[in-house]
């Protein structure tokens, strides 16, 4: 019998996995009860169901393949039931307490525009608004078509995305590092990496949310873990067609639900193809080709231009106009000016500020505490995301450059970097959901180094640095903090 078949025997029986059915069916009878104190039986039913459909999904997946341990199944169940139980929480606010219904939920900025462009070509009870990328309410419309208009449906989806995320990721950092820890336990890195997702609360966040944010995010991991499949030269025929498939199926979705963000996959196609074995290239270049037709056919469907994604690149006071920037970000523009008014040179030369403006947002005390609660401000405390972040730092300052040779993850740990690098040139720092689709790409290589310290390398630079990079975070918020509240207090924007 194969490794990989006793492992699902392994996680599939046994008084442990009954326990772990107990504990999934008690997660969901939790979330019925808690629903059931807001909603009617039916429609508490229905968001059990729809729960639970999006959990078992990813759950099924995991369980099935050669990255799965029993405490990776607890942490992916802990986290599928408090995104759930978030999840209700926000249909709540949305709904009941606003006195409106799950079919026609309170929904403001772009999740209500996302909704009402749906509902509006659903029965045409409402003007349809003018949205760039119709996909995600095109989801919409097809669920409601087979399940009857609800909320909880794309709340589903999007809860069943991001667990699927959390999977991937775990199956990438196995797939980039198992062989280069020769002591170390492939679930056991996939369960780290996922770990360190699901902490990600900004990142989670938006999984609550009928966002783009999920889709995308799902989108890149399968890309990411195709591409991961050119770090290694023991793929076989049929592992490279399953990747071209992973491949294929992740640029659609992103293609589908934002299509300019297909420009990155075709980045991290042509960086893995440039990579150091030149026989890959072939593979590479088809993938980057792929992605290049899927974004022109997209583009042509949803009408967004390819002229108007250069305007971007160019700047000007039309873009200025898109990317007007909000209360909160006044202080960051009256330090950095009219962004998009400099001409591309000096752009570029303000990237070191762009990236730590794009690394460091959002902040929790610039939030509109009318109907505040420590649910709605705990996913704004990013200190996971900035731990990732300090791990990847020390990667990319100190061992891709003091030890290449050694200790280098390859080309494909460079991508995100590169992808948060392009997304900050082009928004200026200013959008901050921009960049969640490759955060669990940064924590692969978070992983990487964790598992190295961990072995004993590095160990006296890593404190070092790493205390630096604690003394600078902390210095740097402080004064963000008083930085922007004093400006907005002269503003007379707070009080």
């Amino acid at each position: 019998m194969s490794d990989d078949k006793t492992n699902r025997i392994n996680n599939g029986i046994g008084s442990k996995g009954l326990l772990l059915l107990l504990g999934e069916v008690t997660a969901m009878g939790l979330v019925g009860v808690y629903s059931s104190t807001h909603f009617s039986v039916a429609d508490s039913v229905s968001i059990v169901v729809a729960f639970a459909i999006a959990y078992l999904v990813p759950r099924f997946i995991y369980s099935n393949g050669k990255t799965s341990c029993r405490w990776g199944q607890w942490m992916l169940l802990l986290v599928a039931t408090a995104i759930a139980f978030y999840t209700v929480y926000s249909l709540i606010a949305a709904t009941p307490a606003a006195g409106d219904t799950l079919e026609a939920p309170n929904l403001t900025a772009d999740s209500g525009l996302y909704y009402c462009w749906a509902l509006a070509h659903y029965d045409g009870r409402i003007p349809s608004p003018d949205i760039t990328y119709s996909g995600l309410s095109i989801i919409m419309l097809g669920l409601w078509k087979v399940l009857g208009v609800s909320a909880v449906w794309p709340m589903a989806v999007n809860l069943m995305c991001v667990l699927l995320t959390i999977v991937m990721t775990g199956k990438i950092a196995s797939r980039l590092l198992s062989h280069r820890f020769a002591n170390a336990n492939p679930p056991a890195i996939a369960a780290m990496a996922m770990l360190m997702v699901a902490l990600l609360g900004f990142f989670i966040s938006q999984g609550m949310r009928i966002q783009k944010e999920s889709y995308c995010s799902l989108g890149f991991a399968l890309a990411g873990y195709a591409l991961a499949g050119m770090d290694s030269t023991n793929v076989g025929a049929r592992e490279k067609r399953r990747d071209m498939v992973l491949f294929l199926v992740g640029t659609l979705v992103v293609a589908f639900i934002r299509t300019n963000f297909v420009y990155f996959i075709v980045v991290g196609a042509i960086m893995m193809a440039l990579a150091n074995r030149c026989a890959l290239w072939k593979r590479g270049a088809l993938m980057a080709v792929v992605a290049l037709a899927m974004t022109f056919l997209f583009n042509g469907l949803f009408g967004y231009t390819i002229e108007h994604q250069s305007a971007i690149v160019e700047g000007g006071k039309a873009v200025a106009r898109d990317f007007a920037v909000g209360i909160g970000q006044q202080p960051y523009q009256h330090i950095i000016g009219e962004y998009y008014l400099l001409p591309k040179w000096e752009r570029v030369m303000l990237l070191p500020i762009t990236m730590g403006v794009q690394y460091i947002i959002p902040f929790p005390w610039l939030y509109s505490y009318d109907n505040a609660s420590i649910l709605s401000l705990l996913p704004r405390m990013r200190l996971m995301w900035y731990f990732v972040g300090g791990m990847c730092m020390f990667y990319y300052l100190y061992m891709a450059v003091a030890h290449f040779k050694t200790f280098n993850l390859g080309m494909w740990a460079w991508w995100p970097l590169v992808v948060f690098m392009l997304m900050s040139f082009l928004t200026g720092g200013l959008v901050s959901r921009y960049v969640l689709p490759v955060q669990p790409l940064f924590v692969v290589v978070a992983t990487y180094v964790i598992f190295l310290v961990k072995e004993g390398h590095f160990r006296r630079p890593f404190t070092i640095l790493m205390v630096i990079y604690a003394l600078v975070l902390v210095a740097t918020l402080v004064f963000c903090y008083h930085a922007q509240v004093e400006y907005l207090k002269t503003q007379n924007i707070l009080t």
